[in-house]
């Protein structure tokens, strides 16, 4: 008897979490909690999103968490920049999950992270499908409900490589060049996301620093969103007030880790934040953070 409760028990397990991961029909989008790093999961059906992934392997519990067993790839993955807390945990993604696109702002960093996740790109085996290089003017639509438009860095994207031409490892040399920009241009240079999700726009914004920030506003590509994926975990040296006037985040998103040593995030930049009237999520004090977008209501999951 004790067998039979115990088998039916599992098979209820089993059921129940098929279930859980089966498509709702409504868009969702993950801050995951990686500690001191970024990490962005989003998704609407069986398609998916990455942007960044953390530091380390990390990543891969929230991927396993909200990810379907049985699906084994990622339509796209999104490095915003090398630094080690968006870049560590791409090794092993890539060596878990098959990548369709690649997107990369082009810079490189001589890390051991991103020198082994350089290598390990050009095996045949974990390469993605394709690999572009990303800035201004680039969209995308995952799924019917979800675009994505990537407005920094503002470069020519003459060198990307054609969208739909496989690349070979000479042409990924060539596109990833061993040019390293200092660490200011570096978070410059974040790929910067305007996720839109049927009315609901979202703004993710890499590392990029103030001065970054008033590029795109010189350039009027700031416009109000619903959520923002505050810039460098909250740094004082991002998110300007000039900033914060144009875009007037309902919900403002910390990626960051627990007593991190970087005095992140800035009483500044949380103070300022609070002016606008937007409401402040952690993933120090939360753990993930799990939005379900359904029209034009937002929903704070409790996982």
């Amino acid at each position: 008897m004790r067998k039979t409760i115990a088998t039916l028990s599992i098979c209820l397990g089993v059921i129940l979490g098929f279930v859980g991961h089966f498509p709702d029909g409504k868009s969702h989008i993950v801050f995951c909690d990686v500690g001191q790093g970024d990490a962005i999961l989003i998704w609407e059906g069986n398609h998916q999103l990455l942007i960044d992934a953390g530091p380390d392997d990390k990543v891969l519990e929230c991927l396993e968490k909200y990810i379907p067993w049985w699906d084994n790839q990622l339509e796209v993955v999104v490095a915003t920049h090398p630094d080690t807390d968006h870049v560590g945990g791409l090794e092993p993604v890539f060596r878990q999950f098959a990548v369709n696109y690649l997107i990369m702002n082009g810079d490189t960093k001589q890390t051991s992270v991103f020198r082994r996740f350089q290598t390990l790109i050009q095996t045949k085996e974990y390469s993605p499908k394709q690999l572009i290089i990303g800035g201004k003017g680039l969209q995308f639509e995952l799924s019917l409900n979800i675009s994505i438009k990537i407005l920094s860095p503002l470069v020519d994207l003459s060198r990307s490589p054609p969208q739909n031409t496989p690349f070979s490892e000479t042409q990924l040399l060539d596109v990833l060049p061993n040019i390293e920009q200092k660490d200011e241009q570096q978070n410059n240079r974040s790929i910067v996301i305007l996720l839109t999700v049927g009315q609901t726009k979202s703004l993710m914004m890499g590392d990029i620093e103030a001065s970054g920030e008033t590029a795109l506003m010189v350039e009027g590509l700031i416009p109000n969103v619903n959520i923002l994926k505050v810039a460098h975990h909250g740094s004082k040296s991002s998110t300007s007030p000039s900033f914060l006037s144009l875009a007037r985040p309902e919900i403002s998103v910390l990626s960051l880790g627990e007593n991190n040593p970087y005095g992140h995030p800035s009483d500044r930049v949380v103070s300022d934040l609070g002016v606008f009237g937007s409401k402040i999520l952690r993933t120090d004090q939360m753990g993930d953070i799990h939005l379900v977008i359904d029209g034009q209501q937002i929903r704070l999951v409790n996982d």
